[in-house]
């Protein structure tokens, strides 16, 4: 999670170089590759400014869920809203570039 500062979500496009896809404030989910096998991150985050964050420990926390499934579900709860967010963002964003017809 990420307490201070603001961190550019980017993805490298062959022949373009990074490309960010998203821009991250104060309060923002970073990231939840620890939750997901394999527990890799899919894309690079780059810090804008002086940025602090929350780190966890994945293998423990997932353990944790494990074991007390009320964590858990309220756990994922969190994260879903974070998904839809980010899904409809990307929706958007996608409109944005490709949305416009012949004459538009």
């Amino acid at each position: 999670m990420l307490r201070r500062g603001t961190v550019a979500i980017e993805t490298h496009v062959p022949g373009r170089g990074p490309v960010r896809l998203e821009t991250l404030h104060d309060g923002d989910v970073l990231g939840w590759s620890w939750l997901v096998p394999p527990y890799r991150t899919s894309f690079d985050a780059r810090a804008l400014r002086t940025t602090r964050v929350v780190s966890v420990d994945g293998a423990c926390l997932r353990a944790r869920c494990e074991t007390d499934p009320a964590l858990g579900y309220a756990l994922l709860r969190l994260l879903a809203a974070v998904w839809v967010s980010r899904l409809e963002d990307a929706r958007l964003r996608l409109l944005d570039m490709y949305g416009k017809g012949p004459h538009g």
